[in-house]
């Protein structure tokens, strides 16, 4: 017994000299990063938006397994970036994505210019905001998908609807443990004719991991057209680096 272990732990050294050897050989003709081992592969702990210099000021973009939270109002990019974002689960292949259309807009030409795969695309029409928490409990509480955009949240229909208020942060206190658990990333559009500012009395100021403010400052336009718009983006709330920061996105004439 002593022999064969003796001979099996010698064998075991050979090999590992012998792969020590050939990782040595491949990073001198390849570079450093063309082989390592799968213990030193770090794990994604983050959702990119598709918009580097959003990842920048995010620390890496939105975390898996949190809330984020968009305002905007009106044509400002806050559905774009949620859009994109859900294409970026997509091609990371993190199973399905999912679009909450509370109010029955959705633009699936939109979100196929986004680069979201719609045959890998999850819409719940729900009949109601009620039925639309409900619906998005039960999505969550299933495990299989990576994204959710949940269009949209509207601040003043809120603040004025304390029943729908409470149902609201109901819903959230008991999401945050399921996107734990599965690591899925839900993405909430809220309207705000504020959005820097919005106003006190909203659940998701404490249930959000990351707020980002979305403000339209010009359109832009090539002659007689208009080709896109310019919105200034700003990090209210980061809990995975430092808020407060703005950058300027440019987005084309069909996002919104």
């Amino acid at each position: 017994m002593v022999l064969r272990t003796f001979v099996l732990g010698t064998a075991m050294r050979r090999e590992q000299r012998a792969l020590e050897q050939a990782v040595a050989t491949i990073r001198l003709h390849h570079g450093p990063g063309a082989i390592r081992k799968a213990s030193n592969q770090r794990r994604a702990t983050t959702l990119p938006s598709g918009f580097p210099a959003l990842d920048e000021a995010l620390a890496g973009g939105f975390p898996l397994g949190k809330l984020g939270e968009l305002l905007g109002y009106g044509t400002a990019g806050q559905f774009t970036v949620a859009a994109s974002a859900l294409a970026q689960a997509q091609q990371a292949g993190r199973m399905v994505a999912c679009y909450v259309d509370t109010g029955a807009t959705i633009d699936l030409e939109a979100l196929a210019r986004c680069g979201v795969r719609l045959d890998l695309l999850a819409i719940l029409r729900p009949h109601s905001f009620l039925h639309a928490l409900a619906m998005t409990d039960d999505l969550l509480r299933s495990g299989s998908f990576a994204a959710v955009a949940f269009d949209r949240l509207d601040d003043q229909h809120l603040l004025a609807n304390p029943e729908a208020l409470q149902a609201l942060e109901r819903a959230l206190r008991a999401w945050v443990p399921l996107l734990s658990r599965s690591l899925a990333t839900v993405l909430l559009i809220t309207t705000t004719a504020w959005p820097e500012a919005p106003p006190q009395g909203l659940p998701l100021s404490a249930f959000a991991s990351v707020r980002l403010a979305f403000r339209r400052q010009a359109w832009l336009v090539r002659g007689p057209r208009v080709v896109g718009f310019e919105s200034r983006v700003t990090v209210l709330k980061n809990r995975q680096g430092p808020a407060g920061h703005s950058i300027t996105i440019r987005f084309p004439v069909d996002a919104a």
